[in-house]
């Protein structure tokens, strides 16, 4: 017996709507990557005991600055005087780098939830 069945196809999943949360998506994602790597940078170069005086070293820093501004008193800084350097460890910039990321993916849920609630 042979029936004819008719076959049903779901709706696709590439519609602009879905298009729209994966941009958006890549959006923030690609903004928290320019941050964290701004970040990592410092935590870097306050660890090897970069000198601040060079141009680049100091335009992370000012960049960055404001970025670990919120967070600068929540741990002590610790600091290591060498012979030619002083390493910094600045957990602020530790802590930074976490809550940018927590943050960056609540928004990317956000997103994900408003628009795919709407279909």
């Amino acid at each position: 017996m042979n029936e004819n069945r008719e076959v049903v196809t779901k709706e696709s999943t590439n519609t602009p709507a879905r298009k729209g949360i994966f941009q958006a998506s890549y959006l923030v994602y690609y903004v928290l990557g320019l941050l964290e790597a701004s970040l990592l940078l410092r935590l870097v170069f306050k660890l090897l005991g970069a000198n601040p005086g060079s141009g680049f070293v100091d335009w992370i820093y000012s960049m960055t600055g404001v970025l670990i501004a919120p967070f600068t008193s929540i741990f002590p800084v610790a600091t290591t005087h060498g012979v030619v350097t002083t390493s910094v460890l600045e957990p602020a910039t530790i802590v930074a780098i976490i809550v940018y990321a927590l943050i960056a993916w609540a928004i990317s849920a956000l997103i994900k939830t408003l628009v795919v609630g709407r279909d």
